[in-house]
């Protein structure tokens, strides 16, 4: 059985980004909260998954797996990112911001993309994160 946990790590903050995106007809403090929200997931998914790697075959022909994995030189920077990307939308002034849904969507996307980057072990994974 594969565990997809880390799937998670990198997935939930993509698809907020993307609804973000759609719902930018929200009010602006709405559209902040909701942002803040789907940004803390990764602090408590740090505090209370598994570390479980995950190794699945992607384009053998090229090689190529989608492997994630926490190691501890990425721990640090997983961290970091899921600690000042909350801190970023909170300080951000909401209230000055042309598309807001459009800003908060761009941060979590980010956020997804760093934390892809900090749990590649694929070199092809690691360039398109």
């Amino acid at each position: 059985m594969m565990h997809l946990s880390l799937v998670w790590l990198v997935l939930v903050p993509l698809l907020a980004a993307g609804s973000l995106f759609c719902l930018s007809g929200m009010r602006h403090l709405r559209l902040k909260q909701v942002a803040c929200a789907c940004a803390l997931f990764p602090i408590f998914f740090l505090l209370f998954n598994e570390n479980t790697p995950l190794e699945w075959q992607w384009l053998p022909f090229l090689g190529a797996k989608f492997q994630l994995h926490i190691d501890p030189l990425s721990l640090p920077f997983l961290w970091l990112t899921a600690l000042l990307i909350p801190l970023a939308l909170l300080a951000a002034p909401s209230s000055s911001l042309q598309s807001p849904g459009l800003f908060y969507g761009l941060i979590l996307l980010t956020e997804g993309f760093l934390m892809g980057f900090f749990t590649a072990r694929d070199l092809l994974l690691f360039v398109l994160f």
